[in-house]
C-alpha cells in the first residue's frame, strides 16, 4: 500500500504584516476632517437658527488639557510563532516594542522620539480605516 506524500510547506505566515490597530490608537492617531457643511460655527445651531452661548456666569474655569499623549505598541509574538497551543495558552502575552506619541497641536506621530515619515503615518490611517470598516469606535 503506497502512502502519499505531501510537499513540504512554507511556515504559515501572519495574514497582515501591516500595523495592528484598534480603536483607541485610531482616535489619537488619526486626526478626523470634518467636510465643510459639518464645520462648527460659534453662535448657530445645525439648522443655521442662532443660540443662547454656553458661558454661564461661574462656569468660567481653565482646563489643563496636555499637548501630547502617548500609548505603548506592543504585540503577542506567540501568535505568530507557528503554535496555536502557545498562542492559546499564553493569548494575553504582550511584548513591547516601543512608545507612540501624539501631538494634538501638530498632528505629529513619533515612535521612540522619533518622528514618523509621511508613508508610515499613512499605514497607520490606512490600517485605521480598515479597522473603522469592520468595527465601530
Amino acid at each position: 500500500m503506497a502512502v502519499k506524500q505531501e510537499a513540504p510547506r512554507a511556515k504559515p505566515k501572519p495574514d497582515n504584516m501591516g500595523p495592528k490597530v484598534n480603536g483607541k490608537i485610531c482616535r489619537r492617531a488619526v486626526n478626523h476632517v470634518p467636510r465643510d457643511d459639518v464645520t462648527y460655527q460659534a453662535g448657530v445651531d445645525a439648522y443655521g437658527n442662532p443660540v443662547t452661548p454656553a458661558d454661564l456666569p461661574g462656569s468660567n474655569f481653565a482646563l489643563d488639557i496636555p499637548d501630547e499623549v502617548s500609548f505603548d505598541l506592543s504585540f503577542n509574538p506567540l501568535k505568530y510563532a507557528g503554535n496555536s497551543n502557545l498562542e492559546n495558552t499564553f493569548s494575553d502575552a504582550s511584548m513591547s516594542m516601543g512608545t507612540i506619541k501624539y501631538s494634538i497641536s501638530s498632528g505629529r506621530l513619533t515612535y521612540n522620539g522619533k518622528p514618523l515619515n509621511d508613508d508610515q503615518h499613512a499605514a497607520i490611517a490606512a490600517a485605521c480605516r480598515e479597522y473603522a470598516k469592520k468595527n465601530k469606535y
